[in-house]
């Protein structure tokens, strides 16, 4: 008999505890991936919004706690579009409003000659007119949540528009949402004068870091430009509280794994105390005693990592059934992501089978046949 297929046998004597044990390590695994992939999925959101359309930065409120919630005086948009080096600056208001079974729906106001500079494609139909108070187009994903169409009369909070397009950016966020004129929206909510970021695109020949230096010079603690993720933490505060919260969670899932495991090889142990004794009588090395123990906590881990994989995905892609939770989360895979959560599971493994297995190896023919 193989040296593996002695692992396999021996775990497979106590198959409903090892199975119990292997649950548990999986479904700390299975947390770790799925908020993982929400996490990666929102920095990449968060990614295509600063780097929205043709734009080189995005401009916002340096006391803003999140870029949805900026608020900029719309003077300083003009101000902007006026600096040297500038080729382009489009102003835009975000809202946050109810559609539907949507509570986070997001409303986009912006002018109609801004909308291609932005990176807005029509899949369907064609822009609003610039000065019209009921017509809207939608994302591609609002649209097929809401089974709208072309033509087609929506009521956002009590609001009546007509559809006129449909759009797609490769944005969840803009494409789970909807876009309407900058004027009309901020009228509506009340927020004249008001926008929540600034697109910016720079001259051919100036020198991108160069301008946005400049704009944060110039409008210190009140303005700060964002030209990728790392870069929106000057905003998006809670972007590295929410990686801290993820590495936190793994490292409990770890600690708790890993007792667990603990505790099924330590009782395994216990049990086949008087058979350690007769393998080292037979002639085996303290060594090889301590990688069968450690061997069965690896497979044990292995197995639970397969299981994580799994019912993570599982339940990442059953959240997105919730019409609202698709607008707002597209989960982003990465192998970065699967050898970090197999890792853990194999940590767990190495955590809980270390000492069970150092235990075994001190176990003595003699001691083993007095053993009860």
């Amino acid at each position: 008999m193989s040296f593996l297929l002695l692992i396999l046998k021996n775990l497979w004597r106590q198959k409903i505890r090892n199975l119990l044990t292997l649950l548990g390590v999986s479904i700390g695994v299975a947390t770790i991936l799925a908020l993982g992939l929400v996490m990666n999925g929102f920095e990449q959101s968060l990614g295509a919004t600063i780097r929205s359309g043709k734009a080189d930065f995005t401009i916002a409120n340096a006391q803003a706690p999140a870029i949805l919630f900026s608020s900029i005086d719309e003077s300083r948009w003009a101000e902007i579009a006026s600096l040297d080096g500038v080729e382009q600056a489009a102003g835009a208001l975000f809202s946050l409003t109810r559609f539907q079974t949507n509570p986070y729906f997001l409303l986009i106001g912006i002018r109609q000659e801004d909308l291609d500079f932005a990176g807005v494609r029509f899949t369907e139909g064609h822009p609003f007119r610039a000065d019209a108070e009921d017509e809207i187009i939608l994302g591609k994903t609002a649209a097929s949540s809401a089974h709208a169409h072309l033509g087609d009369s929506v009521s956002i909070s009590g609001r009546s528009f007509r559809v006129v397009g449909i759009f797609d950016t490769g944005n969840v966020w803009e494409d789970g949402g909807a876009l309407l004129p900058l004027s009309v929206l901020q009228t509506w909510q009340r927020r004249q004068g008001e926008i929540s970021m600034i697109l910016v695109k720079v001259k051919a020949e100036a020198s991108v870091d160069a301008v946005a230096q400049r704009i944060e010079e110039r409008y210190v603690d009140e303005l700060v430009t964002m030209r990728s993720v790392a870069e929106s933490q000057k905003v998006v505060k809670s972007l590295g509280i929410m990686r801290a919260v993820s590495w936190a969670v793994s490292i409990l899932a770890l600690g708790i794994g890993g007792i667990g495991v603990m505790n099924t090889m330590i009782m395994a142990v216990y049990e086949r105390t008087r058979e350690i004794g007769i393998l080292r009588a037979v002639g085996w090395r303290r060594r090889r005693v301590l990688t069968l123990i450690l061997g069965e906590s690896l497979i044990i881990a292995l197995f639970a990592a397969g299981v994580g994989f799994f019912v993570g995905i599982l339940a990442v892609n059953g959240l997105l059934l919730l019409p609202w939770v698709k607008g707002l989360i597209a989960p982003a895979y990465s192998t970065s992501l699967f050898l970090q959560s197999l890792a853990i599971a194999l940590g767990v493994g190495v955590i809980g089978g270390l000492y069970p297995a150092y235990r075994a190896s001190r176990i003595t023919p003699t001691a083993a046949l007095r053993y009860e």
